[in-house]
């Protein structure tokens, strides 16, 4: 019987309560939106904080001056004083047989650390055999068909089990840049089809060759001295280096980008909060004083103002979720365009926070507003007021 009076309520105030879906549709969109961005400008950093905010280096490597002839990245390793781990892009000798791709892979700690943003399927792990994930293309490929790999070892057969979505940043690829300070950014490249030669194939483990190549970053022992840093960065430039930066100014610098980033988008997360509270308030006001005749019917019939309060919550909590599934709806709708193209929309715990956070605000302030009104005019004065008594 209450949620018929509620549902019924609804219906007979139809034009304020669409008013108010819409707006708050609006509002908890923009939201998902913003939080996607700045998830997004950061969340590639957390993958390899262990590299960022430990001593050691950010190397981006001459193709032209690798010795192809050794297992580099060990050689590297063994080179260098004091190197704990490494990790990083691997250029390979595979082809594609019955298309043209650019082919790479990658280090299991990055299958294991990173996840792309991708249009269909799933990412590689470091367990993948004869898997590959593939960029955006003019092929028509789609996840699950099988190519052929060629490499010196003969031919196998490669399933795409992923496709990333285009202009989703990758690891270790390549940077355009060669001066000024590098931050965790320059360790990623956004790859879009369009603007390249050919599409971009990222494999898995297999029988092919491959070697250390285009960036790599490398974690020192924390007992490393300033002259064995300076001594490494003069052996890896000697390998092939063509930009050694210290991982300390790396991790100064990416701070500094997330913390720009994060100056940019909390205000516009704040000014929607602050948007949620006046159009709450405007709605409520609104919809109290037209609703506060039934209220009073509904208190002369035996029903406390606090019976009242209880009616609105669950009147505003109704439509609060029927603006949830527009959300939903738009958020799929975005999903499939351009537009998400510029914000990577993703759904995670932040994004249910900020929406839950909307919903709890629109609660509390509906309730208060309610009790602010109501407390300041009697029930008998309310139905005097509309009947001419």
């Amino acid at each position: 019987m209450f949620l018929k009076l509620c549902f019924t309520d609804i219906k007979k105030n139809k034009l304020i309560n669409i008013c108010f879906v819409l707006q708050l549709t609006v509002i908890m969109v923009l939201a998902v939106l913003a939080v996607s961005t700045v998830n997004a400008r950061i969340r590639n950093y957390y993958p390899f904080k262990n590299y960022f905010e430990n001593k050691g280096a950010f190397c981006v490597w001459d193709s032209s001056r690798i010795d192809f002839g050794k297992d580099f990245a060990q050689y590297v390793s063994e080179s260098l004083i004091k190197s704990e781990s490494m990790v990083g892009t691997y250029m390979t000798y595979a082809s594609c047989k019955e298309y043209e791709f650019s082919t790479i892979t990658y280090d299991d700690e990055i299958f294991e650390n990173y996840q792309p943003v991708l249009s269909s399927g799933r990412w590689l792990t470091k367990e993948s055999v004869n898997e590959a994930v593939i960029t955006q293309n003019n092929y028509n490929l789609s996840v699950g068909d099988e190519l052929t790999i060629i490499d010196d070892y003969g031919e196998s057969k490669y399933k795409i089990v992923g496709i990333l979505k285009q202009n989703t940043p990758i690891p270790g690829y390549f940077t355009s840049k060669q001066n000024g300070e590098y931050s965790y950014k320059d360790f990623y490249y956004a790859y879009n089809h369009e603007f390249e030669e050919r599409p971009m194939m990222i494999l898995s483990k297999g029988d092919y060759y491959k070697v250390l190549g285009y960036q790599t970053l490398i974690r020192y022992n924390e007992s490393i001295t300033e002259e064995e840093i300076l001594m490494n960065e003069e052996k890896l430039y000697s390998l092939g280096c063509l930009k050694v930066q210290d991982m300390r100014d790396i991790s100064t610098q990416s701070k500094k980008v997330m913390r720009k980033d994060l100056s940019t988008l909390v205000p516009i997360l704040i000014s929607l909060l602050l948007l949620c509270f006046i159009t709450t308030i405007s709605n409520s006001v609104l919809a109290v004083k037209k609703q506060l005749r039934d209220y009073s019917i509904m208190y002369m019939c035996g029903a406390q103002w606090r019976r009242c309060t209880h009616f609105n919550l669950v009147r505003t909590l109704i439509t609060s979720l029927v603006s949830v599934i527009l959300v939903v709806i738009a958020i799929k709708i975005l999903y499939s365009t351009n537009i998400n193209n510029m914000f990577f929309i993703t759904i995670n715990f932040y994004t249910y926070l900020i929406i839950t956070v909307i919903i709890g605000l629109n609660l509390i302030l509906s309730a208060i507003m309610l009790r602010i009104i109501i407390n300041r005019t009697s029930p008998v004065q309310v139905f005097k007021a509309n009947h001419g008594g």
